[in-house]
């Protein structure tokens, strides 16, 4: 045999290191005998699904890899326990529910075999897969490639192995090279990396995808207005939305506060100079639980933004990351690039919404503002109700409508530390008996409301409002919430993911389209019946299995839903102004500290009714 080898072996005949390891793997498995393995479980991982046409690779899809190695069981008399999927996963590191599965199984001797297509279904980490290697043998369960013929419990099996699995990294590292410098050339050219930036479009009006597109912006379903270099589209100012940015840009000389602004975008309607009466709303208005609101951090972030006055910046992406914890992944942190702080900037392509010396203005107000006396302490930082408390007398004198800043209740402390709250009509405006809607002729853009007031300021009994009877009233009025059943399984799956029922919706779309893919392949006779209906009955218990209400952890939670004064109890401080701002718009108080009225966003005005009395509220 060795002579045989020797005279047909000659490293001409190989055309890459993939196949020089899978002719080393042949001579060191040839002539043993397969391992008898009773229970196997099946591991089907895919980065990217990638078709052509309708028809998906071969051997990278899910479903070949699943009917090759049910094959291969059955041809072994193996029982499959379970058939474990990573869709749109990678395999840099064990960040996967599926793997984490794999290794649950393992922990239990449920299994005798992890049974894959190829090895770099596992993993594509030439460090960590020895340890996952490792992490099975030691619970006496072997790791077996339909492909790849090596037997890790010999020294020449797992050299072979450790080889395979650096040869294996290589993509990853050669991917994250290739978007890298993508990503730099975009921005040398004068073009953002953003995909969707506020207060532009693509210019794809005839078939316009923006949120703020039909029903919305006046030219959606007309003649597109697309400007291109090369075949690089260049973003054009929004039709509506580029109004947004320069208001914002110009009112924070008067305003000088992103909350200020906010409310001031949230709370009027403006005229733009075409005449058209509009209120603005952010991109995000479909998908977002405030329904298009602006908050403080959005509008610091338009503020801050270099991209407006015409110029693309470029951070370089953190070298890529390939730290892996077998069992905690989560614990490796990767490294963030500063946004704020870029390394280059660059002349762009688009057209500016307005001067640069505008936002050099901006930048000088912020950074006088943050080195203020006082600043440092962050007082206020407690206020739980700023930004929602609102004074009652302003509102009922119709000021919200012309200055929404001047009717917020301002959080800060006193000289004993605790928090207390002030209209900011007593603060800024105590000697103004008139307040007329400002005309912003730098913008173009007029508020579209006209507020006139007397003995206002007068009307103001009291100048201070203590957070404690303002928090009570609060609270007692949480008490009545009752969650209805039907909202149970939405909070259950907010409660397992951060993307909620969508990420269920999502896994929900891929099986149906798995499920479509295998009666395809059984009209194809590709399938054969017994094939098929395994794999319909499998896809069809996953099904079921897919609500969370079926998770036992997310079924604990709901006792807790019932006693909403245990539970604000339990809360810190992030997590109640979470909640508040979750369930309410506005909360309006009186000079007298009495809870007159609120507005609520959509979804909890069905369990607490909209208010607005004239009385104070019986609690």
């Amino acid at each position: 045999m060795e002579n045989t080898l020797q005279k047909n072996f000659s490293f001409n005949n190989f055309q890459s290191p993939e196949q020089v390891l899978d002719y080393l793997s042949g001579i060191l498995q040839e002539g043993a005998s397969p391992n008898k393995v009773k229970r196997v479980v099946l591991y089907i991982r895919k980065s990217r699904i990638v078709k052509k046409g309708d028809v998906e690779q071969p051997h990278y899809s899910p479903i070949v890899q699943v009917s090759t190695m049910l094959k291969i069981a059955e041809q072994n008399g193996w029982e499959v326990v379970d058939i474990i999927y990573d869709l749109n996963r990678i395999g840099k590191n064990a960040k996967r529910e599926g793997f984490q599965k794999i290794l649950d199984l393992a922990d239990g001797g449920l299994v005798d075999a992890v049974f894959c297509q190829y090895l770099n279904r596992t993993y594509r980490n030439g460090f960590t897969f020895p340890i996952f290697l490792n992490y099975l043998e030691e619970r006496k369960v072997e790791l077996i490639s339909a492909t790849e013929n090596l037997d890790s419990r010999t020294l020449m099996g797992r050299m072979m192995l450790s080889m395979r699995a650096i040869v294996d990294e290589m993509p990853v590292w050669e991917t994250s090279d290739r978007v890298r410098g993508v990503k730099a050339f975009f921005a040398s050219s004068g073009h953002s990396n953003a995909s969707s930036r506020f207060g532009y479009c693509n210019g794809l009006c005839s078939r316009c995808t923006d949120p703020n597109g039909p029903d919305y912006c006046p030219k959606a379903g007309e003649q597109d207005c697309a400007k291109y270099d090369g075949k690089i589209l260049i973003p054009i100012p929004h039709p509506i939305e580029s109004h947004a940015v320069r208001l914002i840009a110009h009112e924070y000389q008067n305003i000088n506060s992103d909350q200020g602004l906010a409310d001031l975008l949230n709370d009027n309607f403006f005229i733009l100079p075409d005449g058209k009466k509009i209120q603005f709303r952010t991109k995000t208005w479909k998908s977002n639980s405030s329904l298009g609101k602006f908050k403080k951090d959005s509008i610091r972030e338009i503020i801050r933004s270099e991209f407006y006055f015409g110029i693309v910046t470029h951070q370089e992406t953190p070298p890529l990351n390939m730290k892996d914890d077998l069992r905690h992944p989560e614990k490796i942190k990767a490294k963030q690039h500063r946004r704020n702080d870029p390394k280059e900037r660059y002349p762009g392509k688009h057209e500016p919404l307005y001067p640069r010396a505008l936002w050099e203005k901006n930048m000088q107000l912020r950074a006088a503002k943050g080195n203020a006396q006082g600043s440092s302490n962050k007082p206020g930082a407690k206020a739980l109700l700023s930004g929602l408390a609102k004074c009652w007398e302003c509102h009922q004198e119709g000021l919200l409508r012309a200055n929404s800043k001047l009717v917020s209740l301002r959080g800060t402390t006193n000289g004993s530390g605790k928090v207390v709250y002030r209209c900011l009509t007593m603060l800024e405006c105590h000697s103004t008996k008139d307040i007329k809607p400002t005309t912003l002729h730098q913008t173009g853009i007029q508020l579209a409301g006209k507020t006139d007031f007397l003995d206002l300021i007068e009307r103001h009994q009291k100048r201070t409002l203590h957070s404690a009877p303002l928090l009570e009233q609060v609270k007692q009025l949480l008490e009545k919430l009752t969650i209805p059943v039907e909202w149970h399984e939405r909070i259950q799956a907010y409660y397992l993911s951060d993307e909620g029922l969508n990420e269920f919706d999502r896994l929900g779309r891929n099986l149906a389209a798995e499920l479509e893919d295998c009666r395809a392949m059984y009209r194809r006779q590709l399938l054969d019946e017994a094939e098929f209906d395994q794999h319909y009955r499998r896809i069809s218990a996953q099904m079921n299995r897919l609500r969370p209400s079926a998770d036992s952890q997310a079924c604990a939670i709901l006792p807790k839903l019932d006693n909403f004064k245990a539970l604000w109890d339990e809360m810190s401080h992030a997590g109640r102004r979470a909640l508040l701002e979750d369930i309410f718009v506005d909360l309006f108080f009186d000079s007298q500290e009495r809870l007159r009225g609120y507005n609520l966003h959509e979804p909890f005005k069905l369990l607490l009714g909209a208010v607005n009395e004239t009385s104070p509220l019986s609690l």
